[in-house]
């Protein structure tokens, strides 16, 4: 059977143990009894932040992924977010327009720098250990500097174009009929005459101010040589260069001619 109690206001009997019930004790108009409320009693939305204390919810009341960007505090557009030495969150400043993210060590957060110029290129210290390749698979050429000045560009159909290197180069016999046995930019040659051959570049020179250096063994096989053996070059321009042979003066088809060229 159901109990009520109808007044308006009930007193404590004693100013120091309030007012008892159902077990839920009542004090100073506040529940006296610890743990006595439960979620079930609390209206929807009726715990404002006034009151919550300081630091009531910890990282373990926080779900997995449930802070948002929208609820983190702002920042400064470009900065990237590390740690520092004492393990605590610090935002690294942006950087300038061509600076990489370099590291500072152990216990230090990274910074933006810029790129160091120059120094040396190496694998494993002093020794390779192995096979290394340097280069692209697309047919762009690759440039090597010095002083900011280039050196040695290696084009992707094997040109390697400097002032210390061959620009083109043949080995070829005269005889019977003119072939060539290796050559490095040369297209093709051509027996104009006894002693008279055209040799064709692949690719131009850029100007006739090159070198033409020579030399055949003024033979007709290229395990002998004889006295006498002359060679000129000869109609040099930025496609082709005439190479004359001869032997005392006279024209003469040789087993073994080489011809390499310098220049820009």
């Amino acid at each position: 059977m159901a109990s009520e109690i109808k007044v308006d206001t009930i007193s404590e009997k004693t100013s120091a143990n309030g007012v008892t019930i159902d077990g839920v004790s009542l004090k100073d108009s506040k529940i006296a009894t610890a743990n006595s409320v439960d979620s079930d009693a609390y209206v929807d939305a009726s715990i404002d932040n006034a009151h919550l204390a300081d630091n009531a919810v910890d990282t373990a009341e926080i779900a997995d992924n449930a802070v948002t960007l929208a609820k983190m505090a702002g920042g400064t557009d470009g900065n990237i977010i590390s740690y520092d030495a004492s393990g605590d969150p610090t935002a690294i400043a942006t950087g300038d327009d061509g600076q990489v993210l370099t590291s500072a060590g152990a216990g230090q957060p990274p910074a933006f720098e810029a790129v160091a110029a120059g120094g040396d290129l190496s694998f494993g210290g002093d020794t390779f250990g192995a096979d290394k390749t340097i280069g692209s698979n697309d047919t762009y050429s690759l440039s090597l500097e010095t002083d900011g000045t280039e050196r040695l560009k290696l084009h992707s159909d094997g040109r390697g174009l400097s002032q210390f290197t061959a620009k083109a180069w043949i080995n070829f016999t005269g005889v019977s009929t003119t072939a060539i046995r290796d050559s490095h930019n040369v297209s093709s040659i051509s027996d104009t005459s006894t002693g008279r051959t055209v040799i064709s570049f692949s690719n131009n020179m850029a100007s006739t101010d090159y070198v033409t250096v020579a030399n055949h063994n003024g033979y007709n096989i290229v395990t002998s040589w004889q006295n006498g053996a002359e060679i000129t070059p000869w109609y040099p321009s930025v496609g082709s260069v005439k190479i004359i042979t001869t032997v005392d003066a006279a024209y003469y088809d040789s087993a073994l001619v080489s011809v390499v060229i310098f220049g820009d």
